[in-house]
């Protein structure tokens, strides 16, 4: 017995090692952690254990005088545990070879060969046949929905599929029907499988009975080279192992298992690559000549880039010249831009694209300090209420909901949903209301100061908003989390006032959630007209000096406000740099008008659409998969991006190709690669404010009344399967959720509208043409529209944010 050991430690004796460790640990666990193997099949790190497969059973003394399973014993003090007896080799070789009896020896022709956990153990052992005879199942593969598939066949019983989907995802989309040696994995719904397509059944399936359909055939797992990188689609900052063959991009797998998402992924961070090999991936620079985009070399493109704005800024000056930084742009790309214009262009009309994040952030900063913002994820997920309003979490950051879920359901933490359309969240929610779209801020008022007049004005009840409003006051430790993204178009600063006034009332954290990979990160690396790298006031001359010095050209200070110079007719020259949509531009497409104007409009991107049709010069940028940088999450958590597969073609790194242009003009950076801007930038520090003055009461949330032409509320949300444009590229995620609005049946039956119909939604200022899908999640009086659909954008209805705006929805025809 150890001495001196801890109390709340354990010390037993594995294969004549005594292991001490923490009580609560398992036999298995306490055998790796010393290095000792013990086979598994059911057991997964992310999973509880359930003893199904008996491959892991030890001889425990003292004990029952039978074989244990590891995996669901308690590690106690004084127990002697025999790993390796030829008794315990011999019921493993038993158990493989009657999993054998029923298992297709199809390897070469499965897609788990090369990571199938029996073929390992198989060959472990030195099984080369089965004693039994074969009787072999003969199901037909059955595809489960439009990425998932399912060999019964294959299937060993082991359950990770259905206690990954309960446990982690809180979805229970699968289930086992029958008993014994007859049970099968089944969809819950004894139908098609409509779950959120997260993947995690197929990432844990032990052999090739789950499988990926867009992955099936397509290589193996030896021929394919890993990348451990950062998932581009959301802001939780997910860890993933990338796999490519012959610089094509074939899966994502949800290793290792790592903060944040500690094991998980969701559908778009498992399935949102084929954007990556899309074909029609801008590959080469082109300059516009006679009209039309024609290719040219890189030298030729800098030169001609390089030269005209350096005659623009000799003619016009270089305020004339505008820069802007895409959100889904790593720290390092838009810090080499905000350089390129500071520091070698002199111009200070640099800005960081359209972000809820960013007005929200720098309201809440205004008025709590920079130190309200960030908070820990670990810190949400342990708290004792927390509220999640606004935007369905679930689907604009999936694997945050699910740890909120999983969290709920073991007791750790409880939170409440005030949505407008049904959540994700709710199954696991101890309260849960709806909010009319446009009401959010009258709802944090009424929470802030709840009486029965707000209460009704909102059609809560007043005893659910003052238990909500108690909660959140008495709860030692409390959020108030919230998506930042199309949603909160249009009032990002009211929303995040009237939250830190609540915060100020009850005491509680909030956390606002980026709507974009690395909105967070362009917002802290300080890109802005009034701001100098790392959010120092442009007008600081301490800084500026500093500044000077390691650039070796003096930073020029405040530029002007996007919407003022766009509209004054002195914007000359404009640099779009991972930007592929007007409604990306500062303030939206309001601002649009700046691209009929400007006389020379450089885009840079990684695939065509309406801004490249416009450009006079296009310039091919990489995609994250593609390069390395950094990504700040919404924790402030910096995750590392990792180069994967080589751009295509001529396509270079946004920052290289700034870092190219500075170089060009006579104000080269001195970094080859990427890290030397990320330490450059980490040296200047970032700024930390005060909190200021105290946030003003907001006295009416709501945005507009329905009218009797527009009788109807649109929820403008990016959802499961939409968000940015590279998600609905290719077949898979775009197959999943069509171009469609969604309205609850009571609506569809006043309407006269069936699911699968063609629709005209109008505004007062246009209109678009949709499908209808019927879903009652969406209350009564209100139309969802899920935002990053490329037919029906908000934007189109109404330009600057069309959530809680008054809409119709009627008939495709003759009106």
């Amino acid at each position: 017995m150890a001495v001196n050991a801890p109390a709340d430690t354990v010390t037993l004796t594995i294969d004549g090692r005594e292991v001490t460790v923490p009580r609560g640990l398992t036999v298995l666990q306490a055998a790796e952690s010393v290095g000792i193997d013990v086979p598994t099949l059911c057991n997964h790190e992310i999973l509880e254990p359930v003893g199904a497969c008996r491959m892991c059973v030890v001889e425990i003394s003292p004990g029952p005088p039978r074989p244990m399973a590891s995996c669901t014993t308690p590690a106690a003090d004084g127990m002697t545990v025999k790993t390796d007896t030829d008794e315990m080799q011999q019921i493993r070789r038993q158990t493989i070879e009657l999993l054998l009896q029923h298992h297709p020896l199809d390897c070469p022709y499965c897609d788990q060969s090369g990571t199938c956990e029996l073929q390992d153990e198989t060959f472990g052992l030195n099984i080369w046949s089965s004693p039994f005879e074969t009787v072999s199942k003969a199901f037909p593969e059955e595809n489960l929905n439009e990425v998932i598939m399912i060999n019964h066949n294959r299937c060993i019983l082991c359950y990770r599929c259905v206690r990954v989907c309960d446990e982690q995802m809180g979805v229970h989309a699968l289930d086992v029907s029958d008993r014994g040696s007859k049970s099968f994995i089944v969809t819950a719904q004894h139908k098609f499988m409509d779950c959120e397509r997260c993947g995690m059944c197929v990432e844990v399936c032990p052999v090739g009975a789950v499988l990926s359909r867009p992955f099936k055939h397509q290589a193996r797992a030896w021929q394919t080279v890993q990348t451990q990188t950062t998932c581009p689609h959301c802001s939780v900052g997910c860890q993933l192992q990338l796999e490519s063959r012959k610089g094509t991009v074939l899966r994502a797998r949800a290793r290792p298992v790592a903060e944040p998402n500690r094991g998980i992924l969701c559908g778009k961070g498992f399935f949102g690559w084929e954007h990556v090999n899309d074909p029609s991936r801008i590959t080469a620079p082109m300059i516009r000549r006679g009209g039309e985009l024609v290719e040219v070399g890189w030298p030729e493109a800098i030169e001609h880039v390089g030269d005209s704005l350096l005659e623009i800024a000799r003619r016009e000056g270089p305020e004339s010249i505008a820069v802007v930084a895409g959100n889904e742009l790593s720290v390092e790309d838009g810090y080499a831009f905000a350089r390129l214009a500071r520091g070698a262009l002199g111009t200070a009309n640099v800005y960081q694209a359209e972000s809820g994040f960013a007005k929200a952030a720098d309201a809440i900063e205004a008025h709590l300090g920079t130190a309200a913002l960030f908070p820990d994820q670990d810190a949400v997920l342990n708290s004792d209420f927390a509220l999640v309003f606004g935007a369905d979490v679930n689907g604009t950051h999936n694997v945050l909901a699910a740890h909120m879920k999983a969290a709920a359901r073991a007791g750790q933490m409880s939170y409440a949903t005030a949505t407008r359309v049904g959540s994700g969240l709710d199954v696991f929610a101890n309260s849960k209301l709806r909010i009319k779209p446009g009401d959010e801020i009258s709802f944090l008022e009424a929470l802030a100061e709840p009486t029965a007049e707000s209460a009704a004005a909102l059609g809560i009840d007043s005893a659910q908003l003052s238990g909500l409003a108690g909660k959140l006051k008495n709860a030692e430790r409390a959020f108030v989390i919230w998506d930042t993204g199309a949603w909160t178009r249009g009032r990002e600063a009211e929303i995040a006032t009237a939250a830190s006034r609540l915060a100020s009332t009850t005491g509680a954290t909030l956390c606002p959630l980026p709507e974009t990979a690395n909105a967070a990160g362009i917002w802290r690396a300080g890109i802005g007209p009034d701001l100098l790298p790392g959010r120092i006031p442009a007008d600081d001359s301490e800084s500026q000096a500093a500044l000077g010095t390691a650039w070796n050209s003096p930073p020029t200070g405040c530029g002007r406000d996007f919407a003022e110079l766009s509209s004054s007719g002195e914007l000359a020259a404009l640099f779009l740099a991972g930007i592929e949509d007007s409604a990306q531009l500062p303030g939206g497409t309001v601002n649009a008008a700046a691209l009929d104007d400007v006389r020379l409009l450089i885009v840079q991107a990684t695939h065509a659409g309406p801004l490249t049709e416009l450009a006079d010069v296009v310039l091919p940028g990489a995609a994250s998969a593609e390069k390395d940088g950094h990504l700040i999450s919404f924790e402030g958590r910096a995750n590392h991006l990792e180069v994967s597969v080589p751009p295509p073609g001529h396509a270079r790194a946004d920052w290289e190709i700034a870092a190219r242009l500075a170089e060009y003009v006579g104000f080269g950076f001195g970094h080859r690669t990427s890290s030397g801007l990320w330490q450059e930038l980490g040296s200047f520090g970032v700024a930390q404010h005060q909190p200021g003055d105290p946030p003003a009461i907001k006295e009416n949330g709501q945005v507009r009344q329905p009218t009797a032409d527009l009788p109807l509320v649109l929820a403008n949300e990016t959802n499961l399967f939409s968000g940015n444009r590279n998600l609905r590229r290719g077949e898979v995620l775009s197959g999943i959720y069509s171009e469609c609005v969604e309205i609850g049946s009571s609506d569809a039956d006043w309407l006269g509208l069936s699911g699968g119909e063609q629709a005209v939604l109008r505004s007062a200022f246009g209109s678009v043409d949709v499908e209808v899908q019927i879903d009652d999640r969406v209350p009564a009086g209100v139309v969802y529209l899920a935002d990053g659909l490329t037919g029906a954008a908000g934007e189109q209805l109404y330009p600057g944010g069309a959530d809680g705006r008054p809409v119709s929805l009627r008939k495709a025809g003759p009106a």
